[in-house]
């Protein structure tokens, strides 16, 4: 027996497991940029639209000086502000928690250190737990671009705040 997954839950399966995940929009041979479907656009961390120019430059053995960078359409999904303080403090309180969980200086040593090489991004260990939990508390199956990038970006600050606090008071 055969089990058809579509695109959509093979990405969603593995953010779950703490994958980010970004669609590359490339332009056919004539140059024009598919459309992409809103639900993929919406489940994908990271949407980039590769420009023919972008792509020649990409697909060139050397990125010329002063590129012009990638640009990430957003989502035409209304969200109320409301939806956005929920996301919020969901995400700054799942930070808050998990920085309690570790215990270990050297473990807390190497997920700041991983943290800055891979700039600020939610190490995997809480990234797929983060999205879930946020998904859940704004009552979403799955979360947009922009919920994403706030629920991570709250998700530091909540972490950094608990470990500064932890600092302040050793």
């Amino acid at each position: 027996m055969a089990l058809a997954v579509t695109l959509g839950e093979g990405i969603e399966y593995a953010q779950d497991r703490g994958v980010r995940v970004t669609l590359l929009v490339f332009p056919d041979r004539s140059g024009q940029t598919p459309e992409v479907a809103n639900r993929l656009r919406a489940i994908c961390d990271e949407v980039i639209q590769m420009t023919p120019e972008i792509f020649t430059q990409c697909m060139s053995r050397r990125m010329p000086a002063g590129a012009p960078p990638i640009s990430t359409p957003a989502p035409s999904q209304e969200v109320s502000i409301e939806t956005y303080v929920v996301l919020d403090n969901a995400a700054e309180d799942l930070g808050r928690r998990s920085a309690r969980k570790v215990t270990s200086d050297q473990e807390l040593a190497a997920i700041l250190r991983d943290a800055s090489k891979i700039h600020g991004k939610i190490p995997q260990q809480f990234d797929g737990g983060l999205l879930r939990f946020v998904a859940d508390a704004i009552g979403v199956a799955t979360l947009t671009f922009d919920q994403k990038r706030l629920a991570r970006e709250g998700f530091w600050a909540g972490f950094t705040t608990e470990v500064e606090g932890r600092e302040t008071t050793a």
